[in-house]
């Protein structure tokens, strides 16, 4: 049996999917070792993985750019930055963690060498220069939507992107690329490698009908779909019907005037509602609703939810908008970021809900929403059909297929015994 390492980032979006993978792995016989930033990782270990922790510099939301991408690191916080500030500089955020995460595992591993990697789009780096220093395949995981040349959020957001050589990232970011792989001595990453994650193989948690450009991902490319085997065994809970279930997760909560008008819409649905607001505590939003059919709690047992809910107000992350699709939930999406915001144009355009923006919609805009989500037909129809669809994909049986074949079809090389074994220094 093989040796698994999985390698992800401390968010939640991130690390659900991946459980039932470390469940079904082991169940196979496999062994598992998740690696992951302290704090992080105890369903992991209780599905049956050796956990690994490492130190991260990832924060959830970091306060600005520099004043030139890659040029000096952030020494005085900023206002949050604007789309395509965080889409320039969001790359060398990201090969920041790689220069600070991939000595630790060189040398947590070092007399352990795992037979594949399957490691997070956010760590891309990482994963392809370990893959390359232990002479063993590498495979990528797509939390959200997978890139290729087709497809990038960068693209149908039509943002300047660090992907043009006019860009003023663009010679930073290539030079950094050179410098790891010089540091490394592994084959040099390019801009193109880098900020679209291209691989040849990789698996993405949705299913290819959701994935914009789907038909354009080669068969390297295994679309499995949410996997939520071991999280729904979990659930024990059960949840009395309710007409709405609104959410707007865990990282962007304070957004008081959004709960304001999601709380006043739901004033005027015929029926019990249900919100979970997350971490941060509205007192004022929760005295003045004085209506006992909205029910409010700090968190929710979301597929309990979901499954007993008839339409899902959601902040439109992947993983939600799986889950609600998962059970046949159409959507009303307030999106918060800019990858939310392509989640929520794929749902729409797809006919699965209705997408209203990321600004505080008013509470009638809401309501009208919520009502057509409810009863449109078409609706209704397209969000069964993507129900089957998403049912069908696999999950994490077909996802540890996947890692199966590769190991099985793609011979081991030596790799550089020194680089394997050896706490290689990166700048």
């Amino acid at each position: 049996m093989a040796h698994i390492a999985i390698l992800t980032i401390g968010a939640h979006g991130h690390i659900n999917p991946t459980i039932d993978l470390v469940a079904e792995a082991v169940a196979r016989g496999h062994r598992v070792t998740y690696c992951v930033p302290g704090g992080f990782g105890s369903a992991a270990e209780t599905a049956g993985a050796q956990l690994l922790s490492y130190d991260s510099l990832l924060v959830s939301r970091p306060a600005g750019p520099p004043t030139r991408p890659g040029t000096k690191p952030i020494d005085t916080p900023t206002p949050t930055p604007t789309a395509a500030e965080f889409a320039a500089y969001l790359p060398f955020i990201l090969l920041a963690e790689t220069k600070q995460v991939l000595p630790q595992l060189l040398h947590a591993f070092a007399d352990d060498i795992p037979d594949v990697l399957l490691y997070d789009r956010t760590a891309y780096a990482t994963g392809r220069v370990l893959g390359e220093m232990w002479g063993r395949s590498s495979i990528e995981a797509f939390a959200s939507f997978a890139y290729n040349e087709h497809f990038s959020l960068a693209a149908v957001t039509r943002q300047q992107s660090v992907l043009d050589p006019d860009h003023h990232g663009y010679r930073a970011l290539a030079d950094q690329l050179a410098e790891l792989a010089t540091d490394t001595r592994t084959t040099p990453l390019t801009v193109d490698d880098f900020v679209l994650g291209r691989t040849g193989t990789a698996i993405a948690f949705l299913p290819r009908g959701f994935q914009y450009a789907g038909d354009t991902f080669g068969p390297g490319y295994n679309f499995v779909g949410p996997c939520l085997r071991t999280r729904l065994a979990a659930s024990t809970r059960t949840c009395a019907p309710v007409e709405v279930y609104a959410s707007l997760g865990t990282a962007f909560t304070d957004r008081p005037e959004v709960y304001a008008a999601i709380t006043a819409a739901l004033g005027q649905i015929d029926g019990r509602s249900l919100l979970s607001m997350g971490s941060t505590e509205h007192d004022q939003i929760v005295a003045n609703t004085g209506d006992d059919r909205i029910e409010i709690r700090p968190f929710v047992d979301q597929l309990a939810a979901l499954a007993a809910a008839r339409v899902f107000v959601t902040h439109a992350g992947m993983g939600g908008v799986m889950e609600a699709l998962y059970f046949g939930v159409p959507l009303v999406c307030l999106p918060q970021t800019t990858e939310q915001q392509t989640v929520a144009r794929r749902v729409a355009e797809l006919g699965l809900g209705i997408e209203l923006g990321a600004d505080a919609p008013t509470p009638s805009d809401l309501h009208a929403a919520i009502e057509s989500a409810r009863t449109d037909p078409r609706i209704r129809s397209n969000v069964r059909a993507m129900r089957d669809i998403v049912r069908a994909t696999g999950g994490a049986t077909a996802a540890i297929d996947h890692i199966q074949r590769v190991l099985e079809t793609t011979p081991r090389s030596a790799g550089d015994p020194f680089q394997a074994t050896t706490s290689v220094a990166v700048h």
